[in-house]
C-alpha cells in the first residue's frame, strides 16, 4: 500500500467517523473534507466543484438556508402552533392538515 492510499483511506475512516458521530453537521463535515482533499492534490479544482453544477444541490442548499432562516425568525414556531389548533378540532381535519 502507497502512502497516497493510506492517506486517502485514512481521511475516508475519519469522514465515515464524522459523519456517524455527527460531531459536526454533515454539510460542514462534507465541506471539510472536500476541502482537505482538495488541498492534499486528491481532487482537481475541477473536480472539487464539479458536484455543485448538479442542479440538486444547489436546491438542497437552498432548503438548508430557508429553513434556518425560517426557524430564526419564528415562522416555524408559529405555524406549528396555528396547526396544531387546526388539528385539535377534529381528527380528520388534523389528519388532512398534516398531510
Amino acid at each position: 500500500m502507497t502512502p497516497d492510499i493510506a492517506i486517502a483511506l485514512g481521511i475516508l475512516a475519519i469522514g465515515f467517523i464524522l459523519f456517524v458521530t455527527e460531531t459536526f453537521t454533515l454539510d460542514v463535515t462534507a465541506l471539510v473534507l472536500l476541502s482537505i482533499l482538495f488541498l492534499l492534490g486528491y481532487l482537481s479544482p475541477l473536480e472539487a466543484v464539479s458536484g455543485f453544477s448538479n442542479p440538486a444541490v444547489i436546491t438542497i442548499a437552498f432548503l438548508f438556508v430557508l429553513s434556518h432562516a425560517l426557524q430564526k425568525t419564528g415562522v416555524l414556531e408559529y405555524l406549528v402552533v396555528r396547526i396544531n389548533r387546526l388539528a385539535s378540532k377534529s381528527q380528520a381535519l388534523g389528519t388532512a392538515v398534516y398531510l
